[in-house]
């Protein structure tokens, strides 16, 4: 994983824009600024599509492989999880979804995550 082509951020912008709105939490594992560069870039695209961002922030708890969209309830996460999900995958990013407890213990109060691990 690298940096969001400028193809990629014109699709995800694309899918985005005219959907639903979510707030995500933009999170990293904390090794280097390799993964802090690529959440950079999903947090501005996140924001410019008109997305609630925090962050991003690093945490030493992030082991996914790749790119991991976390939520709160599995039986709660609605529409914006998938429509990340699927949107991350039509652009050519590898993501999965699972619950956010799972990837970390300090569980935020965002209703979805986004887990960045450049190491996939």
């Amino acid at each position: 994983m690298g940096s969001l082509s400028k193809l990629q951020r014109k699709r995800i912008l694309k899918y985005l824009q005219n959907n639903r709105r979510c707030t995500v939490l933009v999170l990293y594992a904390a090794r280097g600024t390799k993964e802090l560069a690529y959440a950079e870039d999903f947090a501005s695209v996140l924001r410019e599509a008109g997305w609630a961002v925090s962050g991003p922030e690093p945490s030493e708890h992030i082991h996914p492989e790749g790119m991991q969209i976390g939520v709160q309830d599995s039986s709660a996460h609605g529409v914006g999880a998938h429509l990340l999900l699927d949107t991350l995958t039509a652009v050519g990013v590898r993501a999965t979804l699972g619950l956010a407890k799972d990837f970390f213990p300090d569980s935020r109060s965002k209703t979805y995550c986004l887990l960045i691990d450049t190491k996939a």
